[in-house]
């Protein structure tokens, strides 16, 4: 049970008494580093316990007391509940427990990860062997100070370090003795200051976890499985924070090469799970701060922003087998049929008109099939070879080449453009675009067990959730995969719209050609990437402060842009000379497939006319 400044009864008998220079020494311990707040674990009646505790009430440190028990449940929850507001700052956390009880203490902390830089562990002890319980459970983000109490009265100092190898070691600091001026001093600090500590690594040897993922973290096997940093922002960035931390790195990707985070069945996948398990000190490669994830490990400040897009294949030219009718609309072409049809009949009219009402018989006489075949022939720009012998006829004649003049001209120029010029498909550039495009046989896909997954698989509601509906979830390697690039490999061979990161695509599509890509307009979920550090990461706030440094000084958008110009200096240096000379296009086959489609209907239509002239005659012989 947990309780605020208790009354203990005990009984002589039974009662551990606890001497007058405990409390004098907790008073030291306070003028030492003053807490914000002290738990107090004990598993015995202890007498003048409540002495103990006004020393640290008066100085306005809040007090919990919380009496053991084996499955230490109280306990467990004092300290999984966060510190806010005005409790914001450093906890004592003073175990008055048997040996026993003190290897159950911090075998639950490792087992339920509730390491934490702002807890500050103080063991006081009579007993010997304390020390080994701690070199052998206590783990990297649990600051101990292990106070031995000797029979002379006098109390030892050992404050827990981290080795070069990353193990727990006790380092003597002093001793005190209130009977005993000359001791009373300790040699060094009794409590660690983290952002000091770990302002040097004495050259320490980290694990990073990551996946080869260009642009941000690139690296090379060896035959013997081990991995080698090789190029990318995630690369430059732990170098430069090595460097000015004086630490070194190796390189080991997660088993099963995800992302990864936890799952509803208490597994943790990828990267995630490395570091969640502490195989790896270091999570990096372009991953996404969630709060899911943040329920098994600790984020950084994020260091790199940016958002989701989608990226399909370029949108095809459309096709232009009837680019010949493409200058007109329907509407224009009809009108132009009717005028066709029409002037012929209207020049015979005026032919008859002039010789039947004037009585006028000179000149030639065109009869309707002439008139009508002639003045097409001026809409194809042919000599129509009719001749003008009325007033009627050269007025009629002027009104047809004038039409036939504009009709040309813009047919021409407009014919010419469409041709020179591409015309696409219509692109998917919207969430909203995908519905439509996977009912004509797309698909849509993602990376496996990544944040942009549980986007969508956590949404509720709303465009997130219809489009979750979309993926293929019958087959799940159809629209979920192992990484970025196996990603846009499936992109041009099977019709796949890949949801993923905005700088990552552009890389990517830039390293196989951008001509062959569409990047989408819409740009949704904006997101950051952090550094994944193990729940109670002592050397959290240091790294935020290289991030800030960084980040301010414009060095992760400097790696950036380097990554874009290493790899479009690449692609250029692979393209063929003279692939795209930048000319202009030129007319092919596939832009004159309405001229010979016209041409065969016209030989077709010839045909059929021959035919039916030839039974006709067959039929009805000239006498």
């Amino acid at each position: 049970m947990v309780h605020t400044m208790p009354q203990f009864s005990t009984t002589i008998a039974e009662a551990i008494m606890i001497p007058d220079t405990m409390t004098q020494f907790l008073k030291f311990l306070l003028s030492q580093s003053p807490p914000h707040q002290l738990y107090l674990l004990y598993d015995g009646d202890y007498k003048g316990l409540d002495d103990l505790l006004k020393s640290y009430s008066s100085s306005g440190t809040k007090v919990a007391v919380i009496e053991y028990s084996d499955d230490l449940e109280d306990f467990v929850e004092v300290l999984r509940a966060p510190l806010t507001g005005s409790q914001v700052g450093r906890r004592h956390i003073l175990l008055l427990c048997s040996r026993a009880n003190v290897a159950q203490v911090f075998q639950k902390v490792a087992a339920e990860s509730l390491e934490n830089p702002s807890n500050w562990w103080i063991v006081l002890t009579w007993e010997e062997g304390v020390a080994k319980v701690i070199l052998d459970l206590v783990r990297e983000g649990s600051a101990v100070l292990l106070v031995q109490i000797r029979k002379s009265g006098q109390y030892t100092f050992r404050k827990s370090t981290i080795r070069k190898d990353g193990k727990i070691r006790l380092e003597d600091v002093g001793s005190w003795n209130p009977n005993d001026a000359k001791v009373r001093k300790v040699s060094l600090e009794l409590f660690q200051d983290l952002d000091e500590t770990y302002s040097d690594f004495g050259g320490r040897e980290l694990t990073v976890t990551a996946n080869n993922n260009i642009p941000f973290f690139g690296m090379k096997e060896f035959d013997n499985g081990t991995y080698i940093p090789d190029s990318g922002i995630d690369i430059n960035f732990m170098d430069a924070l090595g460097d000015a931390l004086n630490f070194t790195y190796r390189v080991m990707k997660p088993a099963d090469g995800k992302w990864g985070g936890p799952l509803p069945d208490g597994t943790i996948t990828g990267m995630i799970g490395e570091v969640a398990r502490r195989n790896a000190h270091i999570a990096i490669c372009e991953i996404t701060v969630t709060a899911l994830r943040e329920t098994v490990i600790d984020f950084t400040r994020p260091y790199f922003m940016e958002s989701m897009t989608l990226v399909s294949a370029a949108p095809a030219e459309k096709n232009k087998a009837f680019a010949a009718f493409s200058p007109f609309s329907p509407m224009v072409w009809l009108c132009i049929v009717i005028s066709a049809l029409a002037i012929g009949p209207v020049v015979s009219l005026e032919t008859w008109f002039m010789r039947r009402i004037l009585g006028k018989d000179t000149g030639p006489h065109y009869n309707l099939q002439d008139s009508s075949f002639n003045l097409f022939r001026s809409l194809v720009v042919q000599n129509n070879g009719l001749s003008e012998d009325f007033w009627a006829h050269k007025f009629t004649f002027l009104g047809w080449y004038l039409f036939c003049f504009n009709v040309l001209v813009l047919y021409s120029g407009t014919l010419t453009a469409v041709l020179v010029t591409p015309a696409f498909e219509k692109p998917i550039d919207y969430l909203t675009d995908l519905p439509d495009a996977v009912k004509q046989g797309a698909t849509v896909g993602t990376v496996s067990d990544s944040s942009t997954e549980m986007l969508f698989k956590e949404a509720k509601d709303g465009i997130y959730k219809e489009i979750w509906q979309l993926f293929n979830h019958k087959d799940r390697s159809q629209s979920f995969f192992p990484g970025p690039d196996e990603g846009f490999d499936k992109i041009i061979s099977h019709k796949v719209i890949f949801v993923n990161a905005q700088f990552n695509s552009r890389i990517r599509a830039t390293m196989r050609g951008a001509d062959k890509f569409h990047m989408a307009k819409q740009s949704f979920y904006p997101q950051g990437y952090g550094l994944v550090c193990f729940s109670g990461t002592p050397f959290m706030g240091k790294f935020n402060k290289m991030i800030s440094y960084m980040t301010e000084g414009g060095l992760i958008m400097k790696w950036a842009d380097d990554q874009v110009l290493k790899v479009a200096l690449g692609r250029k240096l692979t393209e063929e000379d003279g692939e795209a000379d930048g000319g202009p296009t030129p007319i092919t086959i596939r832009h004159l497939q309405a001229a010979f489609i016209l041409l065969a209907l016209g030989f077709l239509v010839a045909a059929l006319a021959m035919g039916l002239e030839l039974l006709f005659w067959k039929a009805c012989p000239v006498v």
